[in-house]
């Protein structure tokens, strides 16, 4: 660490500048500065207030950055707190010589508040930010904690390779005293640093550094890499020059290095089995892996053959997870409705749920037989005679309970003892009536041929008790939509008996989530994409109960509705849809959470 005005010797010095007052160190790609001065003269892009709880301090420096900022400022800020439970906001930067003001909370966690603003930095593509030293005002927080805080975040965003844009980090002390600890924290933490400092750009970092071994699922990490750090002198005859090659030296090793970088929800759920084979990659292979639990985002940087070795790892390894993922969450739900059971000792007891859900879907498919563990021994049931046999010959009696009856609606036809049939309605009825009214909406150009009533008291049955629980889960009876759903004839058999479960997930679209998609308006599922006519012309379309309960936006990697909060990642949305405000699709990813109650076929 020096100040500016001394001469520049190495890769860690800055440009010669006549301002003496201004101290500064390298951090990776950032220039962090500290400086005695009045913040509000300052010129950045962004400029941090360090306020209260309320966002409304009118002491010290904050009260200062609002009085410079303007009237209009103030305003903005009073307004955006009003709104209450942010831990920052951001408003315009006024008067003051910048193009925005971050906010934060000066009681507050400082290398949280740093993210948060180099975060907003990001998003904005800024390259400079001034901020006063937050907390050591009002807050009085230790000026060394917070000087540490304050470099931890800066270091941490690098290593994860947050920072693309943000070049310049300055902090302009109020009180004199106050330099001193800032610049013994500097020196001691570039004396720490030297014998990684030499990374030449933050995204190779991963090469460098070798955090804890352990996961922090909160914030990104870098896993422990073999790789030696490779440090670089560089001399020269002006800073000019010396910018010059290393300008050189970084476009050269990007060349060689190639980024690959995944995106997908499953890698929030990584743990130790995960984090190890990971580890195991890069002791194999030449890369470096940087993970961040906060996006659901994985880097590998590595060279040609050995990268696409680790990418095609990382993928197969993120397919079996979802896969798991999804059995589980599937076997949850079913575990709602049906239970398998076994006879041992006169006493029937439970299979555990990943077993009743490869039971039920089993009998399901009308498989005749199916093996599965009972105590870790392994047992062939037949479906048939509802035994489970061992290599010995030694047999248990199974059997297969709904755990709940509901009605079935008073106005089906008799189903004579079928385990579902298909009713057609007549053209003029009410019935037929209501479901024509809703397809002829948005699509009155097509002529409806027939309308069939889908009585499944199996499907209905295990339907109504999902919504039954949903209705109490979250507080309320409005779950439930009737949507439209386009398919194809040969899926019109499969649909009637089973649902629109699993192996029918994704079938016509995955842009939102990989699930079962159903529309407000018919006319999108009367697009021949979905209903695909058959070699006479005819389209068929569903009109279906949906539980869409309390939904939000989804994406592309979705297996399972997201967590409505990141403290609490159990308690999920029911759905997600293309528009929370003005939906026009919703997706669904479990068994059960759509009924197919009207069948139309129709033509052009």
């Amino acid at each position: 660490m020096r100040s500016e005005g001394e001469e520049q010797t190495g890769f860690r010095g800055t440009m010669p500048s006549s301002n003496v007052d201004v101290h500064e160190m390298k951090i990776g790609p950032v220039t962090f500065q500290v400086a005695f001065g009045d913040i509000t003269k300052e010129e950045a892009d962004v400029i941090v207030n360090s306020t209260s709880k309320a966002f409304n301090l009118k002491a010290g420096v904050s009260r200062a950055i609002l009085e410079c900022a303007g009237q209009n400022v103030e305003m903005a800020c009073s307004h955006l707190a009003e709104k209450g439970n942010s831990d920052y906001i951001v408003t315009e930067g006024g008067l003051l010589r910048c193009k925005n003001i971050v906010h934060v909370i000066g009681g507050s966690d400082v290398k949280q508040s740093i993210f948060f603003v180099l975060q907003e930095c990001e998003k904005r593509k800024y390259s400079s930010v001034c901020l006063p030293a937050i907390g050591t005002g009002n807050a009085q927080k230790d000026p060394e904690e917070v000087a540490n805080a304050m470099i931890d975040a800066i270091e941490d965003s690098i290593q994860n390779g947050m920072l693309q844009s943000v070049k310049k980090v300055k902090v302009v002390i109020f009180l004199p005293h106050l330099l001193d600890v800032f610049c013994d924290s500097m020196k001691k933490r570039e004396a720490s640093l030297a014998s990684l400092q030499p990374s030449l750009r933050s995204k190779l970092t991963s090469f460098m550094k070798s955090p804890s071994p352990f996961p922090q699922k909160q914030n990104p990490l870098v896993l422990k890499k073999k790789t030696e750090s490779a440090s670089f002198q560089v001399c020269g005859e002006s800073g000019k020059c010396i910018k010059n090659v290393v300008s050189w030296i970084q476009d050269l090793i990007t060349k060689e290095l190639c980024p690959y970088t995944y995106e997908d929800e499953c890698i929030k759920d990584f743990n130790e089995k995960e984090y190890q084979k990971l580890n195991e990659l890069q002791e194999n292979l030449n890369i470096a892996i940087c993970l961040d639990y906060k996006r659901a985002l994985i880097e590998v940087f590595g060279l040609g053959k050995d990268l696409t070795q680790a990418r095609n790892a990382i993928e197969e390894m993120i397919k079996g997870m979802r896969l798991a993922k999804e059995q589980k969450s599937q076997a949850e739900l079913i575990s709602e409705f049906i239970e398998w059971q076994y006879c041992k000792n006169s006493t029937f007891q439970s299979f555990d749920k990943i077993t009743n859900l490869q039971l039920e879907t089993a009998w399901k498919a009308k498989k005749r037989k199916t093996v599965v563990k009972i105590n870790h021994q392994s047992y062939t049931v037949d479906l048939t005679t509802h035994t489970a046999t061992d290599a010995k010959g030694h047999s248990l009696p199974v059997q297969r309970l709904m755990k709940s009856e509901v009605k079935t609606p008073e106005h089906w036809d008799d189903m004579k003892q079928q385990d579902f049939c298909v009713v057609e309605l007549q053209p003029g009825h009410a019935e037929y009536n209501t479901v024509a009214s809703k397809f002829n909406q948005t699509c009155s150009h097509f002529c409806i041929e027939k309308i069939e009533r889908i009585q499944n008291p199996d499907l209905w049955n295990c339907y109504q008790t999902r919504k039954k629980t949903m209705d109490t889960k979250n507080g309320h009876k409005n779950n439930e939509k009737q949507l439209f759903h386009g398919t194809d004839a040969d899926s019109v058999p499969h649909v009637n008996r089973n649902g629109f479960n699993r192996s029918y997930a994704g079938k016509n679209a995955v842009a939102y989530g990989k699930g079962t998609y159903f529309a407000v308006d018919a006319c999108y599922s009367a697009n021949d994409i979905y209903s695909r006519p058959d070699s006479h012309g005819r389209k068929h379309m569903y009109y279906v109960r949906v539980l869409t309960g309390n939904y939000t936006r989804g994406n592309h990697s979705l297996i399972v509705p997201p967590p409505k909060s990141p403290e609490n990642p159990t308690d999920l949305y029911d759905t997600v849809t293309d528009c929370v405000r003005n939906p026009h699709l919703f997706v669904v990813f479990y068994d059960y959470q759509a009924y197919p109650e009207y069948l139309i076929t129709f033509t052009n």
